[in-house]
């Protein structure tokens, strides 16, 4: 740290210029304010996040360490490297990604119980064919209590930070199409999933340009960028 203060103090503004000094002081401002936290008796859950951020940084520092030595430096500029790759692809693929994630939030949102009490009979009829879930709902108490319970395996994208998550596993290839497509279609009640074609049409379409396409490419520019270094 004493030597972080004396390289600002005689380059001053350009000593920020690298990204890597910036992670640096960060890493030793926040590691003192954590101890100075530790000591003074502070345990809130504030200071526990900040205790678990301070050690993601120290095991990241450690990391950039590695970068004085020839035979496992190379390995880490290659890992930065791709790392800024994918930081530019961060447009395209924060853009397909919202784009999937609200459609299946749409596709398989599925309404409040005291809402759905308050629609017309006519458009609780027309529903209960949406969702298995409207199905569960329209059902009188004598059919809840001698019919099999009924599951609800889309109510994950019912809401829309579940159905972000739920995307973004989907892209690392847990796609849980059994449970949200296939079972709900085939389980053998008469309520079938909202818009079947258009649901699986948008599946497809995720598979392919997802965890297909971006993929493959962001695999390609990670080549570019290797054979760049060497």
């Amino acid at each position: 740290m004493i030597e972080k203060l004396i390289r600002i103090t005689n380059e001053r503004w350009q000593y920020f210029t690298r990204w890597i000094n910036c992670w640096l002081f960060l890493f030793n401002v926040l590691f003192i304010v954590n101890c100075v936290l530790n000591l003074t008796g502070q345990h809130s859950p504030a200071c526990g996040a900040l205790t678990v951020f301070v050690m993601f940084m120290s095991w990241m520092n450690i990391l950039l360490q590695m970068l004085q030595y020839r035979s496992i430096g190379l390995f880490v500029v290659m890992f930065i490297q791709v790392g800024q790759t994918i930081i530019k692809m961060a447009p395209i693929f924060g853009s397909l990604f919202i784009a999937f994630a609200i459609t299946f939030h749409k596709l398989f949102i599925l309404p409040e119980e005291d809402e759905y009490l308050r629609y017309p009979r006519e458009t609780k009829n027309r529903l209960a064919y949406c969702f298995i879930g409207y199905e569960h709902l329209n059902r009188s108490e004598a059919e809840i209590r001698s019919g099999p319970e009924l599951q609800l395996p889309v109510g994950a994208f019912g809401n829309v930070n579940m159905a972000l998550f739920q995307t973004l596993m989907m892209m690392l290839g847990e796609y849980e199409h059994t449970e949200v497509i296939t079972r709900p279609y085939l389980d053998g009640f008469p309520a079938k999933i909202y818009t079947v074609k258009l649901t699986i049409a948008f599946y497809a379409a995720f598979v392919f340009t997802m965890p297909i396409s971006l993929m493959n490419l962001m695999i390609g520019l990670a080549v570019g960028d290797i054979d760049q270094i060497q």
